[in-house]
């Protein structure tokens, strides 16, 4: 196996492991919560992660996406944009942290509320010195993977012990950012003993460069964010917070469904910003597309049809959310579809495909959320939550044909038939008495099995899937 076939494989095992091992514990953590706040409390702890977001996304930039193809592409960059990087969020945090507090003392809302979201935001000076960047440009995702398994449990183990009563979201939101600062600062201080300290640092024409390739990123990122929470946003603004917390926790379990796209993003995202020849883009492109079509289709055909059972681990009270699930389910397939096509298009420096389509989509979210909720409430969110992902998907679809002419739906349309079986034997089983999780294991290994002998993919293939192509 090729030294570039190893390190895929390494990064591979690295990250799924984390993710199965965060997936766990934040379910954990999803439930503990729902339980102990009830749809009241969590639909304000739901609303205070959607506002704070915004004001996150000021210290975020895009600066993760451009260190990262420094980076990746030239290792005698790292310390340069570190500290760079480190040095202007630190100074937009102070801005967004300021700014935070102003608006949220202009908001309509009880001072608990209003505190929550405050504990909320404090948790912005941890995304100040983040590196997991600096280390996926590296590709030590090693250090990612452990980095995001110590902030889950810091976040669970805290909240376990703190979190006790329905009127402590506000110990939540702070153990949230608290877990975040102490996680950050610990890779820091492991990033100064294996490569150099962190100083600031200045230098005007870089830093303009910096901030102008960051901004466009950034205005990606802020567009996705307002995609992602503006239907919580609104219903925080407008509908009670027990309709939030409905809503919350089935975006919550959407979300969790959602993740696995990370993984195959983190991974192949250098291998695919590296690819500079047509045939060497097609080659990383079909294992990526591929792999993220076939994980879309299953995960969405089996929320779907376990739509029920997985709302009930929030409790019984949480069962009006189960028919929004049910909607969000197709979500989770326009997702995978877009993140599919989009992160090539980033990874090429062609993100402003990405852009419009984003900001088209956000248009009529917005539009759509504010008719609406207003009328259907929750309904409404999901609805619109729908409308906005497809005109992404959509469009970033015809970016990346307009770019490699190139199109999966073949491979769409064999992974959505293969996962509705799957999906429905899955609920077919449960109908019989089988209990949910047995089945959607059981669904999960046809589906897999499936895969292979209709050649979707093969044993050899999937050898391949961790080499790259000369």
């Amino acid at each position: 196996m090729s030294y570039t076939a190893r390190r895929i494989l390494k990064n591979m095992l690295s990250m799924s492991v984390a993710e199965i091992a965060n997936k766990g514990i934040a379910i954990i953590t999803f439930i503990y919560l729902t339980r102990i706040l009830s749809p009241e409390g969590f639909g304000i702890l739901g609303f205070a992660q959607s506002f704070t977001t915004y004001f996150y996304l000021i210290v975020n930039l895009g600066f993760d996406t451009v260190g990262i193809r420094a980076v990746s592409q030239n290792k005698n960059n790292l310390l340069k944009y570190v500290n760079a990087i480190i040095t202007i969020r630190t100074i937009l945090s102070v801005i967004s942290f300021a700014l935070l507090i102003g608006v949220t003392l202009l908001l309509n809302k009880p001072y608990e509320v209003k505190f929550a979201l405050i504990m909320m935001g404090v948790g912005m000076f941890g995304n100040t010195i983040i590196l997991n960047w600096a280390y996926q440009g590296l590709e030590k995702m090693e250090i990612i993977a452990v980095r995001q398994v110590l902030l889950s449990l810091l976040n669970m183990l805290g909240i376990i012990i703190f979190v006790q009563k329905p009127e402590h979201f506000i110990i939540a939101a702070s153990v949230m950012s608290a877990s975040n600062i102490l996680n950050s600062a610990w890779v820091l201080v492991l990033f100064a003993k294996q490569f150099g300290k962190f100083h600031f640092y200045y230098n005007y024409e870089f830093f303009r460069n910096l901030l102008k390739s960051s901004f466009t990123i950034g205005m990606l990122y802020f567009i996705v964010i307002i995609n992602n929470h503006l239907s919580t946003l609104i219903l925080g603004l407008f509908r009670t917070n027990v309709e939030t917390g409905y809503y919350t926790s089935a975006f919550k379990i959407m979300s969790f469904m959602v993740l696995p796209s990370t993984v195959l993003q983190n991974v192949f995202f250098p291998n695919i910003t590296r690819a500079l020849d047509f045939d060497e883009r097609k080659s990383i492109c079909n294992k990526y597309t591929i792999l993220t079509i076939l994980s879309g289709a299953l995960l969405a055909a089996l929320t779907y049809v376990n739509a029920d059972f997985l709302i009930s681990v929030s409790g019984r009270n949480y069962a009006p959310a189960a028919p929004v699930l049910r909607m969000l389910s197709f979500n989770i397939m326009l997702t995978y579809l877009s993140v599919a096509f989009s992160v090539p298009l980033i990874a090429w420096n062609k993100e402003k495909w990405v852009v419009k389509s984003l900001a088209i989509a956000c248009i009529f979210g917005l539009t759509a959320n504010l008719i609406l909720i207003p009328r259907l409430g929750i309904y409404g969110s999901a609805t619109a939550t729908l409308l906005s992902e497809s005109i992404t998907f959509l469009g970033c679809a015809f970016g990346f044909y307009k770019s490699m002419r190139i199109t999966y739906f073949t491979n769409f349309i064999k992974g959505i038939s293969i996962a509705c079986a799957s999906g429905f034997l899955s609920y077919f089983l449960t109908s019989l008495g089988l209990y949910p999780a047995i089945s959607i294991i059981i669904a999960i290994g046809i589906f897999s099995g499936t895969v292979l002998i209709t050649k979707m993919i093969t044993i050899e293939q999937l050898k391949r899937i961790l080499k790259r192509e000369s």
